[in-house]
């Protein structure tokens, strides 16, 4: 019994079978043609009869006119495969093979057919295989095997069945849950330069005024700071008008010679007015003499009587007391005046030799 060789594949070489004995025996091929190496016994067996080509299956129905695109439908369901045509019988044994017979045309495509574009429908069953055709019988001595036949003709392809629509859209998952916020940074102690003033952009909309937020805490009074240098002290405003009134009297004794006499009045301020009233008795008794005066601090308005010389009566913007006490118009005493916030001050001149306690009457205001 002869083992069968192998291939670089380790697939093992044909063998065949010894009509003597019936044990197994190498078959030889030429190396060119890569026929069988046979002894030239016996004749060719007829070649077998090509079984006809099945017939194909019905196709889906035609495709419909091509519409608007809409959603992707579910997926339509596929036409069933026709049956497959039964398998030819199968050619006598022959020692020598035939040569493979040409492969049959293609049948042509049959067109597409432009539907609605829908979603996919479900891929339809496949149609059941038709029943393999009966195997020719074998003769004693397997002869050539027998030329192949031509392939039969291709079915025409049955037009290709609507889309389906496309199947709803499944419902979007929830969002996952929002990771806690980290920990905030330690704020920096250092301050960083202060950038360039950018270029204003336009104002926006002014949206709604927001809702006053709650007061916040008042900060931490600051230290107080250096106290500012003293200003220059404004002029003295005018003396506002006074009510504050003053009187009282005096006496001069009229044979004193020229000199000043200070009356202090009390008022703390400069008088606006000063009023005098003056009288004296003449030697004999019998006459009285009288002089009285105003100052306002600018003008002096004085008047003075007798009734023993001549003039008897007068007046005077110099001197604010004449007085003629002896009932002589050479024996005179006249005083100007002057005033501060302390004194009144009447500057007397004498002429001749007057005599008397002049009585003297003061007001200030």
């Amino acid at each position: 019994m002869s083992n069968a060789s192998k291939d670089e594949n380790d697939v093992s070489s044909l063998l065949g079978q010894s009509n003597v004995d019936n044990s197994a025996v190498p078959i030889y091929a030429d190396p060119v043609t890569h026929r069988l190496l046979v002894d030239g016994i016996g004749t060719t067996g007829p070649t077998g009869a090509t079984g006809a080509a099945g017939p194909t299956g019905p196709s889906g129905g035609l495709a419909g006119p091509t519409g608007a695109t809409g959603p992707t439908g579910d997926a339509g369901t596929t036409g069933p495969t026709g049956p497959t045509g039964a398998q030819g019988p199968t050619g006598n044994d022959a020692q020598l093979t035939g040569p493979t017979g040409p492969t049959g045309d293609i049948g042509p495509t049959g067109p597409t057919g432009v539907g609605i574009d829908g979603v996919t429908g479900p891929t339809g069953p496949t149609g059941d295989t038709g029943p393999q055709g009966p195997t020719g019988p074998s003769g004693g001595i397997a002869g050539p095997t027998g030329v192949t036949g031509p392939t039969g003709t291709n079915g025409t392809n049955g037009v290709t069945g609507p889309t389906g629509p496309t199947g709803s859209q499944g419902t979007a998952g929830t969002n996952g849950v929002t990771g806690p916020t980290g920990p905030t940074g330690a704020a920096s102690t250092v301050t960083g330069p202060t950038g360039p003033t950018g270029s204003q952009g336009t104002a926006g909309v002014t949206g709604p005024t927001g809702s006053q937020g709650t007061a916040g805490v008042n900060g931490v009074t600051g230290p107080t700071g250096p106290t500012g240098t003293t200003g220059v002290t404004g002029p003295t405003g005018p003396t506002g008008g006074s009510t504050t009134f003053k009187n009282g009297v005096t006496t001069y004794n009229l044979t004193t010679g020229s000199g000043t006499q200070t009356i202090a009045h009390g008022l703390g301020t400069t008088p606006k007015k000063v009023n005098l009233t003056a009288y004296v008795a003449n030697v004999s008794g019998a006459e009285i003499h009288v002089a009285s005066g105003v100052y306002n601090g600018t003008t002096t308005s004085g008047i003075y009587g007798n009734n023993s010389v001549t003039p008897g009566n007068g007046n005077s913007s110099t001197n604010i007391l004449s007085i003629y006490p002896t009932g002589s118009n050479t024996d005179i005493q006249t005083a100007t005046i002057a005033v501060d916030a302390t004194n009144i001050i009447l500057t007397w001149t004498k002429t001749n030799s007057p005599t008397g306690t002049l009585q003297i009457l003061w007001e200030v205001e």
